[in-house]
C-alpha cells in the first residue's frame, strides 16, 4: 500500500472547506417546489385486477404503456394496496420504465392503511420507496381542499421535510376542484406544494356532458397556480360521476382530453391524468344504449336533486336545406325519456324549434319510456332562401327542485329537406347551447366495451 503524499495546510484547509460545502449541499431539503415534468401523460386507478382481487401488475402496466402513457398514478386507498405496490408493482414499473405517483385518500375519504392518517408516516414511507426506486417521482392527495382543516401548510412543511429528509425532490401534488382553485387558495397552500391536479367537471354543475367551459376554467385554474410558481396538471373523467344521471362517453373523454393535450404541447400545464380510465378491455362505463339505431344519440340531462328554473333549457342545433327541386319541408323525430307515463306533468318539454320558432313539443310525463315519433311538423314556413336553424331542446317551463331526467333524440327523418348529420353516430353537425343550470346536452355514444374504446382514443392523443 503506498503511503499519500501530504497536502499542505492550505490545500488541506481548502479541501474540507469544500467537504462542508458539498455536505451542505446533499443534506438540506429543499426550500423551494421542483419543477413538474413537462409531457406527463398519466392514467390514475383503473387498475386490472388479479385472480386475488388485488392489482395484476404486470397487466396494468402492459396496457397503461399500451395507452402511450408515461406515468401510472397508485391509488392506494385499501386494505393490502400498500404491500402490493412495494413489493410488486415498482419493481415491475421500474423495469418497464414508467413513472409512478402514490395517490392517497384523505381523511374524508377514510385514509389508507397501514400508516392512516398520519401523512408524516406517508411521506418518510412513499420517499423511502423513491430511495430504491427514483421512478416514483411524487405523491398526491386526494380531495385536498376538503381537508384543510388537516392539511395545514404547517403540516404539509411536516410532510416535505420527512419526505425530504429521506428522498430530496419528491414532487407533493394536491387534487382541488375548480371552485376551490382561487387565488387565495393558491396563495396560502401553493408554496407547500409542486402543483395541483385539476379534475374538470363544469363546475357548479357537475356533470360528464358538456366540454364547453373547459378552457375558461383551465386557463383559470392555471393563471390562479402561476401566482405560487405552481402547474396544473388536467383530470379528465373517464368515469362516472357518482351524481350524473349520464357516464363519460369516447366522445366526451377525447374532447377533454385533447384540450389538455393542447395545453400541454403549448406549455401552459405539464400533463394530463386520466381519472379511472379502466384498463381492462372488455368492460362497460355503467351506461346502456339509449339510441333508437345503431349506438349514437342526442342526450339531455337533468340530475336529480338538482334545481332549475323556469326557461332553463339545453339545446342542439343545425343547419336544414330544402333538396335540389323541393320546395316543402318536413320532419319526424324519433324520441325517448325516463320519466313514467303519468308522471308529473307541467315542467320538462322536449321540444323542436326552425329559427327559433317552437314547432313541435311533448311533455316528457306524456309518454312511457319507450320510442316515440311525432306527426311531421312543417317547416316550409320557417325557411329562409332555402334554409333554416333546426333546434332540439329539452326545455322546462316550470323549475324543478327534484326530478331527474335522461332524454334522447334519434333518426331524424326529413322530407324534401336534408341535416348533415340524422343519426347521431358521430357528434359532428350541431352546435350545443344551454341556458346554465342543471340542463346539459350532447351527442352521446354506447359502447359496450367502453374501455377498449376510450383507452384507443387516449392512446392515439397521448401517442
Amino acid at each position: 500500500m503506498s503511503t499519500p503524499r501530504s497536502l499542505g495546510t492550505a490545500p488541506v484547509a481548502i479541501l474540507a472547506a469544500l467537504l462542508v460545502l458539498i455536505g451542505a449541499t446533499t443534506s438540506a431539503a429543499p426550500t423551494a417546489a421542483a419543477a413538474p415534468v413537462a409531457g406527463t401523460r398519466a392514467t390514475y386507478a383503473g387498475e386490472v385486477t388479479g385472480a386475488d382481487g388485488g392489482i395484476d401488475s404486470a397487466a396494468t402496466i402492459n396496457r397503461t404503456k399500451a395507452l402511450n402513457a408515461n406515468t401510472y398514478v397508485y391509488l392506494v386507498w385499501k386494505a393490502g394496496e400498500w404491500t402490493d405496490f412495494v413489493n410488486e408493482f415498482m419493481p415491475a414499473a421500474q423495469a418497464a420504465g414508467i413513472k409512478v405517483w402514490v395517490y392517497v385518500t384523505p381523511p374524508t375519504e377514510g385514509s389508507p392503511p397501514p400508516y392512516g392518517s398520519d401523512y408524516v408516516a406517508w411521506a418518510r414511507e412513499i420517499a423511502t420507496v423513491r430511495a430504491s426506486y427514483p421512478n416514483l417521482t411524487a405523491w398526491a392527495i386526494d380531495d385536498f381542499n376538503a381537508n384543510t382543516g388537516k392539511f395545514t401548510p404547517a403540516y404539509l412543511q411536516q410532510l416535505r421535510d420527512a419526505a425530504n429528509a429521506v428522498s430530496p425532490g419528491l414532487d407533493l401534488y394536491a387534487t382541488v376542484y375548480y371552485s376551490a382553485l382561487t387565488a387565495g387558495f393558491v396563495d396560502t397552500y401553493g408554496p407547500k406544494l409542486d402543483g395541483f391536479i385539476f379534475p374538470f367537471r363544469d363546475e357548479p354543475y357537475t356533470n360528464t356532458m358538456w366540454t364547453a367551459s373547459l378552457t375558461a376554467q383551465l386557463n383559470t385554474v392555471i393563471a390562479n397556480a402561476a401566482r405560487t410558481s405552481d402547474k396544473i396538471f388536467l383530470m379528465p373523467y373517464a368515469s362516472k360521476l357518482s351524481s350524473a344521471v349520464v357516464p363519460p362517453d369516447v366522445n366526451y373523454v377525447r374532447a377533454v382530453t385533447q384540450v389538455g393535450v393542447t395545453f400541454m404541447n403549448q406549455g401552459k400545464i405539464p400533463g394530463i391524468v386520466e381519472y379511472a380510465l379502466p384498463l381492462t378491455p372488455g368492460r362497460g362505463n355503467g351506461d346502456t344504449n339509449r339510441a333508437h339505431t345503431g349506438s349514437g344519440a342526442l342526450r339531455f340531462e337533468v340530475e336529480p336533486n338538482t334545481a332549475t328554473t323556469a326557461g332553463s333549457y339545453a339545446a342542439a342545433s343545425t343547419t336544414v336545406t330544402l333538396n335540389s327541386g323541393s320546395s316543402t319541408c318536413s320532419i319526424v323525430a324519433y324520441n325517448t325519456d325516463t320519466a313514467p307515463d303519468g308522471g308529473t306533468a307541467g315542467y320538462h318539454f322536449k321540444q323542436a324549434l326552425a329559427n327559433g320558432t317552437v314547432v313541435w313539443e311533448r311533455d316528457v310525463a306524456t309518454d312511457g319510456t319507450g320510442w316515440y315519433t311525432n306527426s311531421p311538423r312543417d317547416l316550409t314556413p320557417y325557411l329562409v332562401n332555402g334554409s333554416a336553424t333546426l333546434t332540439l331542446r329539452l326545455y322546462d317551463k316550470k323549475g324543478v327542485s327534484n326530478y331527474g331526467l335522461d332524454v334522447s333524440f334519434d333518426d331524424i327523418a326529413l322530407t324534401g329537406c336534408q341535416i348533415s348529420n340524422s343519426t347521431f353516430e358521430s357528434p359532428s353537425g350541431w352546435t350545443f347551447s344551454r341556458s346554465g343550470g342543471w340542463v346539459f346536452g350532447a351527442v352521446h355514444r354506447f359502447d359496450a366495451d367502453y374501455s377498449s374504446a376510450v383507452h384507443g382514443a387516449v392512446a392515439a392523443l397521448f401517442g
